[in-house]
């Protein structure tokens, strides 16, 4: 009688260890799936209308280290 109460608790046991995976899987998945979908949509959004910061020497200058 006393293995089968044992059995009984084991089956138990694991039937909430198993739950609880799940559960944990679901969280994660879905806290890593809104992360990425930020990350895209931070992506695609358009630069600032006036472009990027300008790189080189000024219109009209002489380009390389000596001026």
């Amino acid at each position: 009688m006393g293995t089968m109460v044992g059995g009984i608790l084991t089956a138990i046991g694991c039937f909430l260890a198993a739950f609880a995976a799940a559960a944990a899987i679901t969280i994660v998945t879905a806290v890593r799936r809104s992360r990425h979908r930020r990350r895209l949509t931070a992506a695609r959004t358009p630069g600032p209308p006036w472009g990027p910061p300008p790189t080189g020497p000024a219109p009209g200058q002489p380009g390389g280290p000596w001026k």
